[in-house]
C-alpha cells in the first residue's frame, strides 16, 4: 500500500474490466457485503497498554467479511516513512505489519487495516495479478464492492486555506495552501466516485453513511447530506459540529473584514 504521492487516474474502461472480474470470482461473497462497514465510535477506540488495538480492530473487519482469523498475526513494525503497511504470508502464519508513525492515529489505521485485509481476503482466494501495481488496484477497487469503502475514506483527509486566502486578497495578497492525506493506489476523487457508485447499486440510505464519515474527509464525500452529520447518534457529530461552527463563524468574519475594508 502506498501512500498518497502514487494516487493514480484510473480510466473508466479498466475499473469496469476488473469490477465484472470481481462480481464474477467474488459473487457469494458480494452478498454479504451490499450493506459496508459502518464504523463505530467503539471501532476507533479499541486500546489496550500500548496505544490503539489493531489486532482488536482487524477482528472487527473480519467478522464483518465472515472471514476466519486462522492464524492472523497483526502488529506495528518500524519500516520506511512512505509505506503505511504490508501484508506477507509464508507456510504457518499471515502477517499484517501497520507502520507504527501512525500507531496514534485510529482513522489512518482503519484505512491501512482495510487495504491490507482486503490483500488477504483475496489471497485466500487466490486472486492475483503478477503486475504488482495493478494487483493494488484491484485491491483498491475490492475494498469498496467488499463494504470496506467507508474506513478508506476515513483514513483520508484535506485541508485548505479558502479562510486565510480570502483574508489575504483584502491585503492585497495572494496566498493558498492545500494539504491532502489519502491511501491507496487510486486517485481519491475516482475511489469516493465509485464508492458512491456502490452505495448507488445497493441503495444504500446516504444519510446513515453521513453519520459515519470523519468530518476531515468530507471534502472527499462532499455529495452527502449535511445535518445527518450532526445528528446525536451520528459518530462523529461534536466534532461535525465545532467544524461547521467554525466556518460559520470564519463567514462572518470575512463579511466584517470585507464591510470595514470597502467602507474605508
Amino acid at each position: 500500500m502506498e501512500n498518497d504521492k502514487e494516487n493514480l487516474k484510473i480510466n473508466k474502461e479498466w475499473v469496469n474490466q476488473k469490477l465484472g472480474f470481481i462480481l464474477l470470482l467474488l459473487k457469494d461473497d458480494l452478498n454479504k457485503t451490499r450493506k459496508p462497514f459502518f464504523p463505530t465510535r467503539d471501532f476507533y477506540n479499541k486500546k489496550n497498554i500500548d496505544g490503539f488495538d489493531i489486532s482488536k480492530m482487524a477482528d472487527g473487519i473480519l467478522i464483518y467479511l465472515g472471514e476466519p482469523k486462522n492464524n492472523l498475526c497483526v502488529f506495528f513494525s518500524e519500516m520506511r516513512s512512505d509505506l503505511p503497511g504490508f501484508f506477507s504470508y509464508d507456510s504457518q502464519r499471515e502477517y499484517i505489519y501497520i507502520n507504527r508513525k501512525y500507531s496514534k492515529q485510529p482513522y489512518a489505521l482503519g484505512a491501512i487495516l482495510a487495504h491490507e485485509m482486503m490483500h488477504l481476503f483475496l489471497l485466500r482466494r487466490k486472486i492475483s495479478f503478477e503486475n504488482t501495481r495493478e494487483n493494488e488496484l484491484l485491491t483498491d477497487l475490492s475494498t469498496i464492492y467488499m463494504g470496506l469503502g467507508i474506513l478508506i475514506i476515513n483514513g483520508m483527509s484535506y485541508e485548505g486555506s479558502w479562510f486565510l486566502s480570502i483574508l489575504g486578497l483584502f491585503a492585497g495578497v495572494i496566498y493558498s495552501r492545500e494539504k491532502k492525506l489519502s491511501f491507496g493506489y487510486f486517485d481519491p476523487s475516482d475511489y469516493s466516485k465509485y464508492l458512491n457508485d456502490y452505495f448507488k447499486v445497493n441503495k444504500i440510505d446516504l444519510s446513515r453513511v453521513a453519520k459515519h464519515i470523519y468530518p476531515k474527509a468530507y471534502w472527499y464525500m462532499d455529495d452527502l447530506p449535511i445535518l445527518p452529520r450532526m445528528e446525536n447518534d451520528a459518530v462523529f457529530y461534536k466534532k461535525a459540529r465545532l467544524k461547521y461552527f467554525l466556518n460559520i463563524l470564519k463567514i462572518i468574519i470575512i463579511i466584517l473584514v470585507a464591510f470595514i475594508v470597502l467602507g474605508s
